[in-house]
């Protein structure tokens, strides 16, 4: 998985430190040091009108939410291949077979093909070879056909298991920029609402913490390697961190978001709620906000001191822009 804004490499860097199946090779503090020097001074979120948004703005809180409320269905998906984890050498699938296999080859067949490098394919390569009716039945197809057998079989158990870890996530979307147009219309109820500018360093310490870039991706996030790892030794090697990146990758189609998101696991937020983030730095006006919203939001903002800008469509241009 590779950052797709190739003036990004950055991004890549920090993949790499979370990017490994087991906990003794991760790179924490080295990624959020790569984090840190990458961090944006400010970042936005797009608002509608509404009473929730602004009680938000009254209050300094955004809601976090599951991402199977948000508007991308694939957001934080993930894939995992139930075949390659419980075939993998490491596992040990092969011995479950033992008991079923002894009287199919001889017992010093069957220990020489469990001390293989790959014990299951070796195990039915031997069980054909000693059937007196298997000299001229290749063996491979066998093997494939057995594997994506029991691949199909656990795929859904494997993939309940990835769609709990990924409900269980809370988080909050902010994009880098003020001005991309699609952010109004799609967030912002076509240029009607508002967007709240938060200072980066105003946000509390383990905002600023679990703040992190989305990855824009042509493939969704793989975890296979991480459950074979857990599969083969156990949980205390795992790398637990890998939902991180599962919950920052998303579809090449959302590029144009240039999105950070806050994200917190179950162990942090174990529902949907609203959190205290900061004092906003400024609040932007869309371009086409009526007279009642922009009074409802511009008293808010002077009640509390808080500067506001109205955002206009640029003359002969493709742009908003704000009002001097």
């Amino acid at each position: 998985m590779s950052a797709a804004n190739p003036n990004q490499s950055w991004l890549d860097e920090f993949v790499a430190c979370f990017d490994v199946a087991t906990r003794k090779n991760l790179k924490i503090e080295q990624a959020y040091k790569i984090k840190a020097a990458n961090m944006p001074s400010s970042v936005f979120r797009f608002r509608q009108i509404s009473e929730y948004s602004l009680d938000n703005l009254r209050n300094d809180t955004a809601w976090l939410c599951s991402p199977d409320k948000y508007n991308d269905p694939f957001d934080c998906g993930a894939t995992v291949s139930a075949r390659d984890i419980i075939f993998h050498p490491g596992v040990g699938v092969a011995e479950q077979f033992i008991p079923r296999l002894k009287g199919l080859m001889p017992e010093a067949e069957l220990i020489a093909a469990l001390q293989s490098a790959n014990p299951f394919e070796e195990v039915v390569r031997r069980v054909v070879a000693n059937d007196p009716n298997g000299k001229n039945i290749d063996p491979e197809p066998i093997i494939e056909g057995l594997k994506n057998a029991v691949g199909r079989s656990f795929g859904p158990s494997f993939q309940a298991g990835l769609d709990t870890l990924r409900t269980d996530l809370r988080m909050c979307s902010f994009s880098t920029r003020n001005d991309i147009i699609l952010m109004w219309s799609h967030y912002a109820s076509n240029h009607t609402g508002f967007c709240i500018e938060y200072d980066v360093k105003s946000l509390p310490e383990i905002a600023q913490r679990f703040l992190f870039p989305v990855i824009y991706s042509k493939t969704m996030f793989d975890t296979t390697k991480y459950f074979r790892e857990w599969a083969a030794t156990g949980l205390e090697s795992l790398n637990t961190l890998f939902l991180i990146l599962q919950s920052i990758t998303k579809a090449e189609e959302w590029s144009y978001e240039q999105e950070w998101r806050l994200v917190f696991n179950q162990g942090l937020m174990k529902s949907d709620q609203n959190y205290t983030l900061a004092k906003p730095a400024r609040v932007y006006l869309g371009a086409r906000i009526n007279s009642d919203n922009k009074r409802a939001v511009a008293d808010i903002c002077n009640d509390r001191s808080i500067p506001v800008t109205q955002m206009r469509q640029a003359a002969g241009e493709f742009r908003i822009i704000p009002e001097v």
